[in-house]
């Protein structure tokens, strides 16, 4: 099972921070995406298909996906303290499409899913959260699209509303966090993974915790290049890139903490479980191995009765000759990487080896066999060989 990668979050308190009006820039792209009509809003690709249909700009197709998001979904206060590390990005888009109440995991994955659904790269970040100077108890979940070679940090949760003082969930479109530029974020926002800071020198964790700028002295981090580098990574290999540079950033919370064990666990979990595909995979061919000597075998059986051309008869054993190449190759592949899925394949591997004598002999049998004239090989099959 493969498990999300950013947890449920909370929303900024109004004392802390102000939010902005909007400027005018985006009126009439805010006015016709909110104009979608309610039976095509239900599901996320109905929505994607009304942005694509009104929007040709990647700008105004962002700006329309942070516009219906943010408007849409009432941010979920009783609930922002129950965490699910469980549940794929689908079923949240599921259930914030369905209640149109979450938090910021439900918020994020549907923006990221409009924007890839509109053609434009998204990514969801993990990280927490800053006000007056007191980091949030808290994970938090936005989002980073790149758009005209530029990326951007967008916020749809904290660009929806706010908890007022008395608890209470308040709407409210604030521009700061829509393409909010890297530098200004990184006082309110700290993901876990520095790379998704967007800056060339990404701040500390203690740096971050001490409102401090980073220090200049280390070397450069080019961002373009590891997100890049990190789209062509699997899976568990993101987990275990993520893992490294969250910890060498230095952590200085719970969170923190709690987000690099899950980090790690997940990490040590698809990588078993991608070991043990592969022994799967190792088991199916083997046997598919077994079922190709078998039928030449009864072939055998029957004096190569009736007459096939000597390339088929080749052709049969070379069948088996590949798959188990192919076992050979994805157990040595799987070697000595986790000691269970060795204890595990030690008896195909002993079984292997068995079966790969019943071939040399066959394959030896075969090079006698079309050595000679045909009119000599029947004897073949009544004596030893």
């Amino acid at each position: 099972m493969k498990f999300s990668l950013f947890l449920a979050g909370s929303l900024f308190f109004a004392c802390t921070i102000q939010a902005q009006t909007n400027a005018g820039m985006y009126t009439n792209v805010d006015k016709t995406a909110l104009a979608i009509p309610a039976a095509q809003a239900t599901t996320t690709q109905g929505v994607a298909d009304w942005i694509n249909a009104h929007f040709t700009t990647p700008k105004d197709k962002v700006r329309a996906a942070f516009i219906w998001t943010a408007s849409t979904f009432e941010y979920d206060v009783e609930n922002m303290y129950a965490l699910n590390m469980t549940e794929t990005k689908e079923e949240k888009i599921k259930k914030v499409m369905l209640l149109h109440k979450g938090v910021c995991e439900n918020y994020a994955a549907v923006f990221d899913e409009l924007c890839q659904k509109c053609g434009i790269k998204s990514w969801i970040v993990s990280g927490y959260t800053k006000s007056s100077n007191q980091s949030a108890e808290l994970p938090h979940g936005w989002n980073v699209v790149l758009v005209d070679n530029v990326y951007y940090l967008i916020d749809p949760t904290w660009g929806s509303g706010y908890i007022n003082e008395k608890h209470k969930y308040v709407r409210h479109i604030d521009e700061k966090y829509f393409m909010a530029q890297p530098s200004v974020l990184a006082r309110t926002h700290f993901p876990f993974d520095p790379m998704w800071q967007l800056s060339e020198h990404p701040l500390s964790a203690q740096e971050f915790a001490d409102n401090a700028d980073a220090d200049k002295r280390r070397p450069v981090f080019y961002y373009r290049d590891s997100i890049e580098a990190w789209d062509k990574m699997s899976h568990v290999v993101q987990l275990e890139t993520e893992a490294r540079r969250t910890e060498q950033n230095g952590i200085k919370t719970s969170v923190g903490y709690n987000y690099l064990a899950y980090l790690k666990n997940n990490a040590n979990v698809e990588r078993r479980n991608a070991l043990a595909d592969v022994y799967s995979n190792a088991i199916n061919e083997y046997n598919a191995a077994v079922k190709d000597l078998n039928t030449f075998i009864n072939y055998y059986n029957k004096q190569f009765t009736p007459t096939r051309p000597d390339a088929e008869i080749r052709g049969m054993l070379d069948s088996v000759t590949n798959k188990v190449g192919r076992v050979r190759r994805m157990l040595g592949s799987i070697a000595g990487k986790d000691e269970k899925i060795d204890e595990a394949a030690a008896p195909l591997r002993k079984n292997m080896d068995e079966f790969m004598n019943s071939i040399i002999e066959y394959e030896a049998f075969l090079s006698k066999y079309f050595s000679k004239p045909k009119i000599a090989r029947k004897a073949m099959f009544y004596r030893k060989h």
